[in-house]
């Protein structure tokens, strides 16, 4: 009964919370999947043999202004052509070890336009992780226009300066 309230607060999809520890500094959610097929990227066979677990800690969003780290065990299958690959998970990029949705929120509170290095307190990503993701955004730039103009005035302080 509680599994499903906690996979609903996550809203990850083919997720099982296997436990939660809620520590002081952070909270640790370990995490599972089913045993699905998956398609080999090299000849196209589906299979559903493992070759061996890798344990990945994953960071997602923080819960109770506390950092937020899932555990995952992740399934490297093996293709009877000889090709070994991991698991396809929809909420976690290849080579990425932070969810998509933290992501999201690091590049809506640089849009908000708060500062880099409140984002990076604020969601326990280093300086150069949030460079990155700003650097991969594509934004349009604003030029400026044709015609500028400048007006240039003189105060009045009392001296009269003349201009030689």
């Amino acid at each position: 009964m509680h599994n499903n309230h906690i996979n609903f607060l996550l809203n990850l999809k083919g997720i099982f919370v296997k436990k939660v520890i809620n520590n002081s500094s952070h909270i640790e959610i370990h995490i599972e999947t089913k045993v699905r097929p998956h398609k080999c990227p090299v000849c196209g066979l589906v299979t559903t043999k493992i070759h061996h677990y890798r344990s990945q800690r994953i960071k997602d969003l923080p819960i109770q202004f506390k950092n937020t780290y899932l555990f995952f065990r992740k399934r490297r299958y093996v293709c009877s052509c000889g090709k070994k690959f991991y698991e396809h998970l929809d909420f976690l990029p290849r080579y990425h070890r932070m969810t998509n949705r933290l992501v999201a929120y690091a590049i809506a509170e640089l849009k908000n336009n708060y500062t880099v290095l409140s984002v990076v307190n604020r969601l326990n990503i280093s300086m150069h992780t949030v460079n990155r993701i700003f650097n991969h955004i594509q934004y349009s730039l604003h030029s400026l226009p044709e015609v500028l103009s400048i007006d240039e005035f003189k105060g009045n302080s009392g001296r009269s300066s003349i201009i030689v």
